[in-house]
């Protein structure tokens, strides 16, 4: 891996962990949760109504993240060689 992409990835999990509680209650209010069958062990029951697609949040942030990173890349090379054609 390239040391590069650690503080990308960095600021991607700190993206979901700041957004993951609203997304869970977002899911709640929503209706994607666990549908537990009656015919299931009752160890299963406890389940019912956790969120489920939690991981579409993470996939959103890093296709986001990656799509911004590349702007970001050329922002940022522009405003080097931009400075290093100023006169000194």
């Amino acid at each position: 891996m390239r040391v590069e992409l650690i503080p990308g990835l960095l600021l991607a999990f700190a993206i979901v962990v700041i957004l993951m509680p609203p997304y869970i209650r977002l899911l709640q209010a929503t209706g994607f949760t666990k549908q537990i069958r009656i015919e299931g062990p009752d160890t299963h029951q406890v389940k019912h109504g956790t969120p489920t697609m939690g991981g579409a949040l993470v996939i959103l942030v890093v296709l986001v993240k990656a799509s911004r990173g590349v702007e970001l890349d050329l922002l940022v090379d522009d405003l080097v060689a931009a400075l290093e054609a100023r006169p000194r």
